[in-house]
């Protein structure tokens, strides 16, 4: 075991193809790396690569020792984790709540596999858009979006939350394509009326930088519902404002159009999900945490941003 980590060095350089892409892997310098790996060279009196000031490669006997080695990190890994599994097997409850619209459209999806790795654990999915006290509520984790700013609680990101004006090519070709924030004032609004009974006006970068606001006060149609704005704009019901990530498939199917792409202001919110802070986390919880995360950050669509969107402009 003594030459372990120079083991792991070689391998992981060998697969990656140099020390640089080695070292980001494990989070070493390039030159740390490379002296494992030559200390390993040493210890066994064998060059395992050969080395230009380019490029590296296996030599015949690195080759040979790759092959062998590489098989016993990976059986050495499984062997780890299956006295981790037996040790910290996650079981019991994870009460989780999320918005309603989110929750049906992403979580539902990955609960099948969750349950599949994690027989153990049972789920209590709360999809609602009503903000709720974690502790008190008895939550493990919540999946919101919005400006954070409880530091009580740990919160990891999933994406941005950017807003993107969009209409059905069928409506834009009836009523128009909108140039200015004012031109709204002409166009069938959908307003998206939240928990609170609330609705938000909508932003637009003006001149020298400055916000410039859009509310109507007769919108053509009234929704409480994240997704079913979405649904109303494909059906030519008019111009909506929703999030990006809701929009999207919509998008790439060439359902909805962005209008006002260029004036459309940033937006300072994000999805994240958050726990309360504990110095031992759960077994149960971190198994949830770290796959809902794993399986949310590498949604196309939660990971697409307004620079992204910009191809689908009308």
């Amino acid at each position: 075991m003594e030459h372990l980590s120079g083991i792991l060095a070689f391998v992981t350089t060998a697969k990656e193809g140099s020390f640089t892409k080695a070292a980001t892997r494990l989070n070493l310098t390039p030159q740390a790396v490379a002296a494992s790996v030559g200390r390993l060279e040493h210890s066994l009196d064998t060059r395992l690569f050969n080395r230009t000031t380019r490029s590296l490669w296996l030599t015949e006997e690195g080759a040979t020792f790759y092959s062998r080695a590489a098989q016993g990190l990976t059986t050495l890994e499984e062997a780890t984790k299956a006295l981790r599994d037996l040790e910290l097997a996650p079981s019991g409850l994870v009460r989780v709540t999320t918005g309603a619209a989110f929750g049906r459209r992403y979580l539902m999806p990955l609960v099948p596999e969750f349950q599949r790795r994690f027989s153990n654990v049972r789920l209590d999915l709360a999809f609602d858009d009503r903000r709720v006290d974690l502790v008190r509520d008895g939550f493990d984790v919540a999946i919101r979006g919005g400006e954070i700013v409880d530091s009580s609680m740990i919160v990891r990101r999933i994406c941005g939350l950017a807003g993107v004006l969009v209409a059905a090519p069928a409506y834009l070709k009836k009523y128009g394509i909108p140039k200015t924030a004012h031109d709204l004032h002409q166009h069938r609004i959908i307003q998206l009326r939240f928990a609170s009974g609330q609705s938000v006006a909508w932003e637009f970068k003006g001149g020298s930088g400055k916000t410039t606001l859009f509310e109507t006060t007769s919108p053509a149609l009234t929704v409480s519902d994240t997704e079913a704005v979405s649904e109303a704009a494909v059906l030519g019901l008019g111009i909506a404002r929703v999030s990006l990530h809701f929009a999207w498939p919509h998008l790439v199917a060439g359902r909805l159009k962005i209008v006002l792409s260029d004036s459309n202001a940033p937006g300072k919110r994000e999805m994240v999900l958050q726990y309360p802070h504990r110095e031992n986390i759960a077994p149960r919880v971190k198994a949830f945490v770290e796959f809902a995360l794993e399986k949310l950050t590498s949604d196309p669509s939660l990971a697409a941003t307004a620079k992204d969107a910009a191809r689908f402009a009308a």
